[in-house]
């Protein structure tokens, strides 16, 4: 923690240190605070200066613990300096800020699976962060693509976004279920993608919360190799691989 002295310049007062004397001022205003009823921490010591030094303290760490990420659960970090968490209903711009963990159109406040927010469904939560899900099919024939190619990358159970980044690169057909995702703008956000292989299961497990659903078939972003791809059974919950030219269900989901 660093201390820091604030100073600005008066060149002609109209007295010394009189209990009734003002500051002169060019443009003659009038009503200005008696610089002699000063608080404890202004100077006028130099001669037509009025200095203002705040109290300095300090405090010196030196153990892993004190620096460790998330030691301090109600601080965080913004241009290098430490800040205290916000409570609900204090603006914000990241769900960092908040103590409650999410930013919520701008002011700190708390989400729960089913909420309504950042253009559809919220449908998982964790540690500040989700997963949001499309209240609507995008599609409901559309083929993965690219048969008999395998797609490097596409592989991840987990990370939907980074498959549908590496399809889209990858497979230069039009309108497939993970460049349908890609292309949409829905809700203001551009940022959709087609959910991988778990996070399509996670999603069947709250089709309820988020409505909208078929008892078909709905691709997932994860490829099996060249020829096939994983998709689940909206109906039983089943997931298995199939061919990549067949068509099915597309629901597009995005991260927070």
């Amino acid at each position: 923690m660093k201390g820091a002295s604030y100073s600005w310049l008066q060149t002609s007062w109209s007295g010394g240190a009189s209990t009734t004397a003002t500051a002169n001022h060019l443009t003659d205003q009038t009503g200005w605070t008696k610089y002699s009823s000063k608080d404890v921490l202004l100077s006028t010591s130099t001669p037509g200066q009025l200095s203002l030094t705040a109290a300095t303290a300090s405090t010196t760490d030196t153990a892993d613990a004190d620096f460790n990420a998330g030691t301090q659960t109600n601080t965080y970090v913004s241009g290098g300096t430490v800040r205290l968490k916000k409570p609900n209903g204090v603006a914000c711009t990241a769900g960092t800020e908040c103590t409650a963990g999410y930013c919520v159109s701008g002011a700190c406040n708390t989400l729960a699976v089913g909420d309504t927010y950042q253009g559809g469904k919220v449908f998982y939560l964790s540690g500040g962060h989700g997963l949001i899900a499309m209240t609507s099919d995008t599609s409901a024939s559309a083929q993965w693509g690219c048969y008999g190619t395998t797609i490097t990358g596409a592989d991840s159970t987990t990370d939907g976004a980074q498959n549908t980044i590496d399809i889209v690169n990858g497979c230069a057909e039009a309108s497939r279920a993970a460049r349908l995702c890609s292309d949409l703008s829905s809700g203001g956000y551009t940022d959709w993608y087609l959910p991988a292989k778990d996070q399509l299961h996670t999603l069947y497990g709250q089709k309820a919360i988020v409505g909208g659903f078929t008892t078909s078939v709905y691709w997932s972003s994860t490829e099996v190799n060249s020829n096939t791809a994983w998709a689940e059974n909206f109906n039983l919950g089943n997931q298995f691989s199939l061919n990549k030219y067949l068509g099915f269900y597309v629901r597009c989901i995005r991260s927070f």
